[in-house]
């Protein structure tokens, strides 16, 4: 275990087990210039979007109602803040496009007729790898779940398709980019289904997970895994719940883990999709609230009782930098 004393003075995590691919650590590499993270206050709506590498919130934006509702993306190619929020005044979702030299006033909105709304506890859109194509979960108002995944080409500005998940896939969908143009949907428990920019959606497969989430698939609520001390709760990097696991590179995949009765996350598990046997894990100390990866080698743990963000190496398994998240933040989104 870190003691909070050592976490106060240097803030080193301890790993356990063996690191997937082995060998000697090498030393941290320092983040890019053009790494950012977007940090989000889900009571407000507020958002900040944070240089990595200076510390410095190179843009500032404010939402519209229900800031837990708020889901945010950053497109690279062209310098532009993508946040999907809700309309005070009819209630439905809209996508707000911003220039990062001038988040006064969106560039560009577009309608998200059917966005879920009920998905407060998670962000549930991505980006496609060439960032043309924008997913995200939806349902028409009579349905209990979302069933439909939203498709809107940001070239042109339109909704493209909206295919239909095939039935067990509809509860509580999250989504991450795959491939080129196209986007995976995590069901839980533990499938998933890829779909395309046609609206073309592939078979149910399931999904990879490590052995410490193995036994959890038969158990009534999916979250709960069984690591050898107590039951707990999974969660991604997309928000607090049973979101997919955020993906480090073309073959590993990292989560959290906290106890059912916790109000911070007690430890990091990386594992490797091609063999779930071979996870590595760190512990956190307390007050780690939320988490996100920076590039394939470090991740940003949000402390939300002093507002720090500390930069994660994994392959040292120490904090090699701290930033200052604005007030009030709860969730980051990676780049």
């Amino acid at each position: 275990m870190v003691s909070k004393l050592t976490f106060t003075v240097s803030i080193v995590f301890v790993a356990a087990g063996v690191a997937c691919g082995g060998g000697v650590s090498a030393p941290a590499a320092p983040p890019s210039s053009d790494s950012v993270l977007i940090a989000l206050d889900p009571t407000t709506g507020s958002l900040a979007v944070i240089n990595v590498a200076t510390g410095e919130s190179i843009a500032i934006a404010s939402v519209g109602f229900a800031g837990d509702q708020t889901w945010a993306l950053l497109r690279h190619s062209t310098r532009e803040l993508l946040v999907s929020d809700i309309e005070v005044l009819r209630y439905q979702a809209r996508l707000r496009i911003f220039d990062l030299e001038d988040t006064g006033a969106p560039k560009q909105t577009i309608p998200m007729p059917d966005r879920d709304v009920g998905h407060g506890w998670a962000q549930a859109m991505a980006l496609s790898e060439d960032e043309r194509y924008l997913y995200y979960s939806a349902r028409v108002l009579e349905e209990k779940h979302p069933r439909w995944i939203g498709i809107i080409d940001l070239n042109t500005g339109k909704e493209v398709a909206r295919p239909e998940l095939p039935v067990g896939c509809g509860q509580s969908p999250t989504l991450t980019s795959v491939d080129r143009s196209s986007a995976q949907v995590f069901c839980p428990p533990s499938r998933f289904v890829t779909v395309d920019p046609t609206g073309n959606v592939s078979q149910l497969t399931p999904f990879p997970l490590p052995t410490e989430a193995l036994e959890s698939l038969s158990e009534p609520t999916p979250s709960v895994v069984r690591t050898g001390r107590d039951d707990v709760i999974v969660h991604g990097c997309l928000g607090p719940g049973r979101t997919i696991p955020c993906r480090l590179d073309d073959n590993r995949r990292i989560l959290a883990y906290s106890p059912w009765d916790a109000h911070s996350l007690t430890g990091l598990m990386i594992y490797s999709e091609e063999d779930p046997t071979d996870v590595q894990q760190f512990e956190l100390p307390d007050g780690i609230v939320h988490f996100t990866p920076v590039d394939a080698g470090m991740v940003a743990l949000l402390e939300a009782n002093t507002g720090t963000i500390y930069l994660l190496d994994l392959a040292s398994g120490e904090v090699t930098g701290e930033l200052e998240a604005p007030s009030g933040t709860r969730w980051l989104v990676g780049p």
